[in-house]
């Protein structure tokens, strides 16, 4: 592992740079029973939108480089015991929804100066489940009538295993969905301080930004459970499902798995006028704190607008 706390990335890294010397593949049936192979590591885009229409019969993982010779390391199946939840229907989002990003003034700033995106380390979230799938998955995994106790027990390891691997290597940008600005978020994620931030964007201009770093992230409204609850989903795609107590965050969530490196965050080189619509300072932040913050983006040689908001209600509905 290459120890390193911090790393941008930014075009000018190719996909090389997150592949480990072995890769890894999904073993999917389609609606119309055909059999197919797909690549992956761990979680990716590609693999997560054929599950509306695919079932995961089992992941390989491959020793060696693709194309250099097939050696089988481990088979995890997907358990088939009876915790089903069907899959609902994902969240239809348009490109114009709104998405917003409450920062204290230290996380702006160093948005601002760095032009980068922060992703953070799964498992230096304060969640410790993050990125881990609902208990009931080991449930089925216990309750699997096709296995004896000993595949049971290799099963759990190989979960086990993937579930501790995915929050290290598994970095997240976090997001609020709403049409509006949500103050109780605002104090949160703010620290409840008067001197902070939120920036607005939306699903375009995100997706725009991120497209230009030519990696390859998984971005989905995060699901939110209660337990019991198993599917493919959630089995194989942790990092997008939690726990119901956190729905009042309506998350969008933009994630990347990097291999290879000892990593704390991870940052994607981005220019901040192609990512923010529009600045707001808190509602009652001072004029100098307003000015302050108009005087810093300019000095940072960007124009794009800044708004101070005062409604009438402290709290407005998410």
């Amino acid at each position: 592992m290459i120890n390193n706390p911090d790393m941008v990335i930014g075009s000018v890294l190719g996909a090389e740079v997150i592949k480990p010397n072995w890769h890894k593949v999904f073993i999917m049936g389609n609606t119309e029973s055909k059999v197919i192979q797909h690549e992956c590591l761990y979680e990716g885009k590609a693999a997560y939108q054929k599950l509306y229409n695919h079932v995961i019969f089992a992941q390989i993982t491959v020793k060696g480089a693709r194309n250099e010779g097939d050696t089988y390391k481990d088979i995890e199946n997907t358990p088939t015991g009876t915790f089903v939840n069907y899959l609902q229907p994902r969240e239809q989002l348009l490109v114009s929804n709104k998405i917003w990003r409450y920062l204290d003034l230290y996380k702006f700033e160093d948005l601002i100066k760095s032009q980068t995106l922060y992703f953070t380390r799964l498992d230096q979230f304060s969640d410790n489940l993050e990125g881990v799938s609902p208990l009931s998955c080991i449930k089925a995994i216990l309750a699997d009538k096709e296995k004896n106790k000993e595949q049971k027990k290799e099963a759990f390891r190989l979960y086990k295993i993937r579930m501790e691997n995915n929050r290290k290597v598994g970095f997240a940008c976090c997001w609020h969905i709403n049409s509006d600005l949500n103050f109780s978020m605002w104090d949160m994620y703010g620290q409840n301080s008067t001197e902070s931030i939120c920036i607005e964007t939306n699903l375009k201009k995100l997706n725009k930004v991120l497209v230009k770093s030519k990696l390859p992230f998984l971005e989905e409204p995060v699901q939110y459970f209660n337990e019991p609850f198993f599917n493919q989903n959630a089995y194989w795609f942790p990092s997008l499902f939690k726990r119901v107590k956190y729905k009042y965050e309506q998350e969008y969530r933009s994630i990347l798995f990097v291999h290879g490196f000892d990593l704390k965050g991870l940052r994607i080189k981005i220019n901040p006028e192609d990512l923010i619509r529009r600045i707001y300072v808190h509602p009652n932040a001072s004029k100098e704190f307003f000015k302050q913050i108009r005087e810093f983006v300019k000095a940072n040689g960007l124009k794009i607008p800044i708004a101070q908001i005062r409604p009438k209600n402290r709290y407005i509905k998410q």
